[in-house]
């Protein structure tokens, strides 16, 4: 073979090669940019886990991880949100933000020794609080909500953790003050009204059930969860 054909030869094999690269490089981050276009929906959720699926590069894998965790809470695909949130760890690209919702995931499959675990790597006092009331250890979950309570300003969710100790408690009036507190500052809450309608319920008031109870099933109705 002469020579000009070898170099034409390894040329053209340098730009296959390079055209390959710059594909595998490009194709998870196509997956993410069409999901971009839709809904909370399974066909998001198929696009950004194929996104996630043809990552190759670690830079790769934690972007299209991080990109897909929030929306697969949002559908309440907790076991993937666990299992790249471990993939991550690996990774060495746990952050805040990817933790909180890893934690959240933890807490809604019971799997609360995992969430408080993780809850401690950035101080999380929220969703420590949580955690404890979860597994119904109120004296540690109080001494969270109480520091939080002296903090300014207090988020509304904080009067929701107090509405729940008291209610593990029971202490039903007490726990009824503190989530109109929640309620006060966070009128459309899911939780805080949630709350208030099993307290409502659990008090026997009647009317102030039926109205939480319906003001809860239009917002389920609004955010397409009934």
């Amino acid at each position: 073979m002469k020579k000009d054909s070898k170099i034409a030869v390894f040329i053209s094999t340098c730009m296959i090669i390079a055209g390959i690269l710059m594909f595998l490089y490009v194709l998870p981050f196509l997956y993410i940019w069409a999901s971009f276009g839709e809904s909370e929906n399974q066909n998001k959720l198929d696009l950004m886990k194929k996104s996630v699926t043809f990552s190759i590069f670690k830079f790769q894998k934690i972007y299209t991880m991080n990109s897909a965790l929030a929306s697969l809470v949002l559908t309440k695909d907790y076991y993937t949100v666990i299992g790249y949130y471990k993939e991550l760890e690996k990774l060495d690209a746990v952050d805040e933000g990817n933790t909180y919702l890893a934690v959240y995931s933890y807490i809604q499959t019971g799997e609360y020794d995992n969430a408080l675990k993780y809850s401690q790597l950035f101080g999380n006092k929220g969703q420590q609080a949580q955690i404890y009331i979860k597994m119904k250890d109120f004296k540690k979950a109080k001494i969270l909500v109480n520091e939080m309570l002296n903090q300014t300003p207090v988020k509304p969710k904080v009067y929701r953790y107090k509405a729940e100790i008291e209610m593990g408690e029971n202490k039903w009036k007490e726990a009824n003050l503190s989530i109109d507190k929640a309620l006060k500052y966070s009128p459309n809450s899911m939780e805080a009204l949630q709350d208030k309608v099993r307290i409502s319920k659990h008090l026997g008031y009647k009317e102030e059930y039926k109205k939480n109870l319906n003001k809860l099933k239009l917002l389920e109705l609004k955010r397409g969860n009934i």
